[in-house]
């Protein structure tokens, strides 16, 4: 039997659940989604398993990039980080790759999902991963629908200070 060609990108809604090649974030949001919850569309590009250069506009990464993103409808997304060990047990990544806010095509797009991918070879995740005796993370990039909120924060399931897991420090 030969086996199905894997896609380059995912609906968020559809981001298969195995971290090693969406991340932790993207196969995470594809669980609330599936779960009712209320999350802004967007899709993910793969975990570049080669770590291949940057996406270029003609590639067949940049095509399916483009494709997802008129599925998706256009207009202003956010592109994120979702390395495949962002966060675990052992570490959290939390504030070391690039997020970017407010991005339409163009030049920008690819522009930004590069700037994401290459954050995992920042100095500063190096060194953390080195110091904890880690792999280096593959990034995903998850691209997503701008939300036009009054109000955002953030949610730690455990205290990040502490690991204390019955703790939830908003």
């Amino acid at each position: 039997m030969i086996s199905p060609i894997p896609s380059l990108t995912y609906s968020l809604a559809d981001a298969p659940e195995d971290i090693s090649i969406v991340g932790g974030k993207a196969a995470n949001l594809g669980r609330l989604i599936r779960a009712g919850f209320n999350v802004p569309e967007g899709f993910v590009i793969v975990a570049d398993p080669n770590d291949a250069p940057p996406i270029q506009y003609e590639s067949v990464v940049g095509i399916a990039i483009r494709a997802a993103y008129n599925r998706l409808g256009q207009g202003q997304v956010a592109v994120r980080s979702s390395a495949t060990n962002e966060d675990g047990k052992a570490a959290s990544f939390a504030g070391l790759f690039h997020t970017l806010l407010g991005v339409e095509w163009s030049d920008d797009l690819l522009a930004a999902c590069n700037r994401v991918r290459a954050s995992v070879k920042s100095l500063a995740v190096e060194e953390y991963q080195r110091d904890l005796l880690l792999d280096l993370p593959r990034m995903a990039v998850i691209v997503q629908r701008m939300v036009d909120a009054r109000y955002s924060g953030i949610a730690f399931t455990c205290n990040p200070i502490t690991g204390d897991a019955d703790v939830v420090v908003i």
